[in-house]
């Protein structure tokens, strides 16, 4: 979760300052108990703006006098990391801690090398949650939904809760600071976006519930849109229906299988498989995986009426989930849950070598191709191949 939180950058003007203290400050004040005036911000167009708190991985500014002899700053009951080029006579410049306080007592605590103390009413705000993934977009009545994230807090006086599209509102099976899990609602029917609320207030989920935006094909009925007649389909344990259906027994590597190959062919209707910023886009599914090792899957968009070719110059994105396993292990997702690849991602040819590929104008792109095809990876064997695949859609991934 990379940009939740908004660290300001330091004035100009006092970060010139700054970069003149010295060990002069620290032994000048060294006898004295530092004084708080006030609080502020770091951001340079706020620079007047005094405040009494802040949230978790704040940039601050506490202004005062004797200052340069701190050592440590404890907001609550923990402790801030303090970098001494950012401690003058006049200010101290520190991140509030992002750890979550064990006793709240709404001070912070000025400690100096030779231990004098002062103390300054401020208190620390905790976020509203953080949701950074769901598991499936596409769980049905009764699955459990898991959310990963932050901030998942209750005293009990307010519990968390979650509100499903249309309002229906439940509580969680369970959670702790950064998971959340949730089983949904029977009624829980109709597109759009989740809720979660807790003491510290409510936060959307970015991830659509029950998603259609940019949705290419939710493979119904059987062969939609693929001539090839290649790859099969599936409907028991589905997500949302009817599923395409990858399955081979001991699949072997470089083997052109064609249960293992799949096409969306849509360039007759003159309609592009999607428009946008390619660096704004992902490809978006749900799978759900039962076996697979070894082979990468071969994902490429291609612009030709007639023909495809695995071979042929486009940017490919190989997806290999069982990578984090070596290889030499079946990888298992335990159920469906919702996979999304960066359009960014599409820079491969078959072998896997980047070679300078780019998808380019995607709105020139109206077909899609699906093959499982490759070498094994290095001190492996065939496994079976097992893995099913729903709801393929192009959507807004920023």
């Amino acid at each position: 979760m990379k940009k939740y939180f908004s660290i300001f950058t330091i004035g100009v003007a006092l970060a010139a300052s700054l970069s003149s203290c010295d060990q002069t400050d620290a032994e000048a004040d060294k006898d004295a108990t530092p004084q708080i005036e006030y609080c502020r911000v770091c951001d340079p167009a706020a620079a007047d703006s005094m405040i009494v708190s802040a949230s978790l991985g704040s940039r601050i500014a506490f202004i005062g006098r004797d200052l340069g002899a701190v050592q440590q700053v404890w907001f609550n009951d923990q402790k801030a990391k303090l970098n001494p080029t950012m401690v003058t006579s006049n200010s101290i410049i520190v991140d509030v801690p992002t750890s979550l306080p064990q006793e709240v007592t709404n001070q912070v605590r000025f400690v100096t090398s030779k231990g004098r103390e002062t103390i300054y009413p401020f208190s620390v705000k905790v976020p509203s949650p953080l949701i950074t993934s769901i598991s499936c977009q596409y769980a049905s009545p009764g699955d459990a939904l898991v959310m990963v994230g932050d901030y998942f807090l209750s005293t009990g006086d307010i519990p968390v809760t979650v509100t499903f599209p249309g309002g229906i509102v439940v509580e969680p099976d369970s959670y702790t600071k950064e998971t959340l899990t949730v089983t949904v609602p029977a009624e829980a029917t109709t597109e759009g976006f989740i809720k979660v609320t807790s003491e510290n207030g409510t936060t959307t989920v970015p991830f659509k519930f029950l998603e259609t935006d940019g949705l290419i094909c939710d493979f119904e009925p059987d062969g939609y849109m693929n001539p090839w007649g290649q790859g099969g389909y599936g409907t028991e344990g589905g997500v949302s229906g009817q599923y395409l259906h990858f399955s081979q027994t001991a699949a072997g590597e470089w083997s052109w299988n064609n249960a293992l190959m799949w096409c969306y062919w849509n360039a007759a209707s003159g309609k592009p498989i999607a428009r946008g910023d390619l660096s704004q886009l992902g490809l978006r599914f749900e799978t759900n995986i039962v076996s697979w090792a070894n082979l990468p899957m071969l994902i490429w968009f291609f612009k030709d009426d007639e023909t495809t070719n695995v071979d042929g110059d486009e940017a490919q994105a190989h997806w290999m989930p069982w990578s984090s396993l070596g290889g030499d292990t079946p990888f298992t997702t335990g159920g469906w849950t919702t996979v999304t690849i960066p359009l960014t991602d599409f820079k491969y040819d078959k072998t896997g070598e980047v070679d300078n590929r780019v998808i380019g104008n995607i709105e020139e792109f109206y077909n899609i191709g699906f093959m499982v095809f490759g070498a094994f990876a290095p001190g492996t064997q065939a496994f079976d191949f097992d893995v099913r695949i729903d709801n393929l859609r192009i959507v807004n991934i920023n």
